[in-house]
């Protein structure tokens, strides 16, 4: 199997899962969006395509691991508080091809277990 990211016309989208229910499908909630992914960044291993072109923001610190290998994503990275939304440490599963990816970011938050669900598909190569 290919183990990288093709480059192109990306469609990204992201939402909420939780005890309480899933955002999939709330207007507004459910977020779109697309990423131009150019030859030679799509060229660097799937890890960091993921975390520099598709997910931003995870800063990651001694003892966090993530694992992009042979299709499967595997991890848990601590995360930082935010207004009021204490630390916590952030459990990542999912699966990947050259075209696609199907990840769940889980965490405690207020007592619920929430899962970011964020799913990308490869809509037209480069």
């Amino acid at each position: 199997m290919e183990d990288r990211f093709r480059p192109g016309t990306w469609q990204l989208d992201c939402w909420l899962e939780s005890q309480l229910g899933s955002t999939r499908d709330i207007p507004g909630a459910h977020m779109k969006d697309t990423v131009r992914l150019k030859p030679d960044d799509a060229s660097w291993p799937p890890a960091t395509v993921f975390f520099n072109f598709f997910y931003h923001g995870v800063r990651f610190a001694d003892g966090d691991e993530v694992r992009f290998e042979n299709g499967s994503v595997q991890g848990r990275y601590k995360q930082r508080g935010v207004d009021d939304i204490p630390a916590t440490v952030v459990t990542i599963t999912g699966n990947y091809a050259p075209d696609s990816f199907q990840i769940c970011f889980e965490s405690p938050v207020f007592g619920l277990n929430t899962r970011q669900m964020v799913e990308g598909r490869l809509v037209e190569q480069a």
